[in-house]
């Protein structure tokens, strides 16, 4: 890994332990109000700069390789938290999708996911599987 990524991927791993800790802390029927959720991320994707998509990516990167070798099992929502804060600090716009579908044992299953633009960052899936929560306010 480059000596430059060091720091994100630090990063990463302290977002991820904040995100499991709001995760784990509140109620699950609080999430459908949930000021992390966002309304969809109005950015046409033929708007997103070159700079950005490379820090989408490193910051999608290092989320990864965290969650890989931490000694905790970090979901798709503390994942997509996470990575929504870090690209904010950075300034970049995203949204963050919860979702539910019922598997092939009738079991409901859900998913968390975040975009920037149509750029996928964390969470990828076949969202048109899923019934998205109606999202929350923005921000964090």
């Amino acid at each position: 890994m480059p000596i430059a990524d060091w720091g994100m991927f630090f990063e990463a791993g302290l977002q991820l332990v904040a995100a499991a800790i709001i995760v784990r802390s509140r109620p699950t029927r609080r999430w459908t109000q949930n000021p992390l959720q966002s309304a969809p991320d109005q950015t046409d994707p033929r708007e997103i700069s070159t700079e950005t998509k490379a820090t989408v990516d490193r910051v999608r990167r290092a989320i990864a390789r965290f969650s890989q070798i931490a000694p905790a099992i970090f979901i798709c929502l503390p994942q997509a938290i996470a990575a929504r804060r870090m690209l904010k600090r950075r300034g970049i716009n995203s949204a963050l999708y919860c979702g539910t579908r019922q598997d092939g044992s009738g079991e409901r299953e859900f998913h968390a996911w975040l975009k920037v633009g149509e750029k996928w960052v964390v969470g990828h899936c076949d969202e048109n599987s899923y019934a998205v929560f109606v999202p929350g306010g923005a921000g964090d």
